[in-house]
């Protein structure tokens, strides 16, 4: 009877605690190389929508080592569900920029996909592949791989 008892309370507990990351707020850091000499920081808000969809509020920062320029832009992008599988999410990611590279105003759109995976604490791994068209900046497209993590916030 213990037996029966305890393993109720641990498919409760493990049942409550896999929510299939729906409706989670979350705090992004990601980095990565782009090409032509330019390292790409992003730090974001990602709040969670129905269907797994999400919506981001980002900051990106890039720099290029060769023409010592800094770009800094502020934006929102849009993630909806393509496939879920367990503990693995792969979104599309739609977004649009707007910010300054220290001389000129400057804005970008980006579409590229977002590959994710949940560990049990809430936190997420994900991989970006960045592919930005900048208008109105001398390196117009950024192309390259982001890394980071997400951590839940609510």
């Amino acid at each position: 009877m213990k037996w029966v008892l305890v393993w109720l309370v641990a498919m409760t507990l493990i049942a409550f605690k896999v929510n299939a990351q729906e409706g989670y707020n979350y705090l992004d850091i990601a980095g990565g190389y782009l090409v032509k000499d330019t390292y790409g920081i992003e730090l974001s808000l990602e709040f969670g929508k129905r269907y797994h969809n999400q919506l981001e509020l980002l900051f990106d920062y890039a720099h290029n080592t060769h023409s010592e320029r800094n770009n800094y832009m502020l934006g929102l992008a849009y993630k909806p569900l393509i496939t879920r599988k367990r503990n693995t999410v792969l979104n599309l990611r739609v977004s649009a920029a707007l910010g300054t590279n220290e001389y000129d105003f400057i804005a970008g759109i980006s579409t590229g996909l977002e590959l994710n995976f949940a560990f049990s604490n809430g936190w997420i791994f994900f991989l970006r592949p960045k592919g930005d068209l900048v208008l109105w900046d001398k390196d117009h497209w950024r192309i390259g791989m982001l890394a980071g993590v997400k951590f839940p916030i609510n």
